[in-house]
């Protein structure tokens, strides 16, 4: 199954400005002025999908909350084989978020 060691930084983490970069720019942090990624060191992916990727980020740790809540409340009947893949594929994300893949 899944280990439930998280070894991230704890969230909630947020998508926001930073006062110092352009306007519109968004970086990831987990509390003011505390960075945990900055996603626009690659100009060659537009603004709107680098801003895109820091939103996702931001969201990873209720998205990795939610598939573990989803696995512990969902167990897998036997015959099930659409359930089967989607839980798989829930149980592989948590797996790689948690270093486990």
């Amino acid at each position: 199954m899944i280990d439930n060691d998280a070894r991230h930084t704890p969230g909630p983490w947020k998508a926001v400005e930073a006062a110092y970069n352009p306007p519109g720019w968004l970086w990831v942090q987990n509390c003011p002025g505390a960075l945990l990624a900055d996603v626009h060191q690659n100009k060659n992916i537009p603004l709107e999908a680098r801003n895109a990727n820091a939103r996702l980020m931001a969201a990873a740790p209720e998205l990795l909350e939610a598939c573990k809540a989803v696995l512990a409340v969902n167990p897998l009947p036997h015959g099930m084989h659409e359930r089967r893949g989607v839980m798989a594929m829930v149980e592989a994300a948590v797996a790689k978020a948690l270093g486990n893949d």
